[in-house]
């Protein structure tokens, strides 16, 4: 029944084209596509150029760090202004240089632990 059908609309749009269903579109969510994808000045433009004299703020032209996150804060560790650390599962941002006991007034909270209210 349904390849009769398939004829008829054949004959109906007097084609003789092959009317599978369209083909499947893979997208790559790939972090390291994300970032290609992030560069362009249009993200969604096929053409566009990379963004080139553009460099994040308040970062070193040539900052070999790659990520301002820390890790879980420990004493005996120094940070600098900017970076991120945990702390009792919280993420919490650095405003002034620290070292020593963590200091709710050098930090700022950034995201509560999951499941506070």
């Amino acid at each position: 029944m349904f390849r009769l059908l398939l004829i008829f609309i054949r004959k109906l749009l007097g084609s003789n084209r092959n009317l599978s269903p369209p083909k499947q579109i893979t997208v790559n969510f790939s972090l390291e596509a994300l970032s290609k994808r992030d560069q362009r000045e249009d993200p969604f433009s096929t053409t566009s150029t990379t963004k080139t004299d553009q460099k994040p703020p308040d970062l070193p032209e040539n900052s070999s760090e790659k990520s301002l996150y820390k890790g879980v804060f420990k004493t005996e560790n120094r940070y600098e202004k900017g970076c991120f650390v945990t702390h009792k599962g919280s993420l919490w941002h650095c405003e002034k240089g620290h070292s020593g006991e963590f200091d709710y007034e050098n930090f700022k909270l950034a995201q509560k632990k999951w499941g506070e209210t």
